[in-house]
């Protein structure tokens, strides 16, 4: 992960905030080591490390986890109250409902909402004042944390089957493979994720110390998403690299060895 770059298109959302209150960014950038020049140039890579202190620069100068893109802050420190809430419910479909309870008592312009589809659920967001998020960066970035946020809870990557957005394509699309690995539509009438129900049954794996952690890591385990996980797309692949014979087992045979119903894998 130590070659992992981001778009200067994100580094620019990032300090758009800071820029409409009349800061000076470069100089903000320059105290942190980070390049200004970069966030310049369109086509510009930002390495990790500076990409990182960039976002806990304007976290830090705004004392807004929402970055100056709604209609009043929200003061740093409440995604870590809401983790340290939902990391005691009992499973997905519990954190989801929490969560979906304390950010409507952190702010009234972001709404988040659940749609139930047949197999699948709809997970949405809605900015009551898009005007103030006009690139749609606040949008985009919520939606991301909440569905590795989520799927963290239970350790397992949640698969997305597609994702609509109500903006257009956007010039950065290339980077949705990255941010939003799935189907993606645009000019739709909500911003949502969709993914299988079956996750909502899934229990948390987390404890409250390690809540704690990622939060003090924060955005790096949000934005750095490897494969270096307990998924059980991972689990299952390691179950069957390890088989020595010519046939791959069956599907029965690896749900019991996955403690599940075959229905259920």
């Amino acid at each position: 992960m130590k070659h992992l770059t981001f778009s200067s298109h994100y580094a620019r959302a990032v300090v758009w905030g800071m820029a409409q209150l009349g800061l000076d960014c470069d100089s903000l950038l320059r105290e942190r080591g980070i390049d200004p020049q970069l966030l310049h140039q369109p086509k510009a890579r930002i390495p990790t490390d500076q990409f990182i202190r960039l976002f806990r620069l304007c976290w830090k100068v705004l004392d807004d986890e929402f970055m100056g893109r709604s209609s009043h802050p929200c003061r740093v420190g409440h995604f870590h109250l809401m983790g340290a809430l939902v990391v005691h419910a009992p499973n997905m479909s519990e954190v989801l409902r929490q969560s979906i309870r304390a950010y409507g008592l952190f702010s009234d312009d972001l709404r988040f909402s659940l749609r139930y589809h047949n197999d699948e659920v709809e997970l949405s967001l809605e900015h009551r004042h898009p005007e103030l998020d006009p690139d749609s960066f606040l949008v985009e970035w919520l939606l991301m944390v909440w569905h590795r946020l989520i799927g963290w809870m239970i350790g397992r990557k949640i698969v997305l089957s597609h994702a609509t957005f109500q903006h257009s394509l956007p010039s950065h699309f290339d980077e949705y493979r990255f941010v939003f690995p799935c189907e993606c539509h645009f000019d739709r009438e909500r911003n949502s994720l969709f993914f299988s129900k079956n996750y909502m049954s899934m229990p948390v794996t987390r404890s409250a110390a390690e809540i704690n952690e990622f939060v003090l890591n924060s955005p790096r385990d949000l934005l750095i998403w490897t494969d270096e996980d307990n998924s059980l797309s991972t689990q299952i692949r390691q179950l069957l690299e390890a088989q020595d014979e010519a046939r791959l087992p069956t599907l029965a045979w690896v749900a019991e060895h996955m403690h599940m119903t075959s229905y259920t894998l």
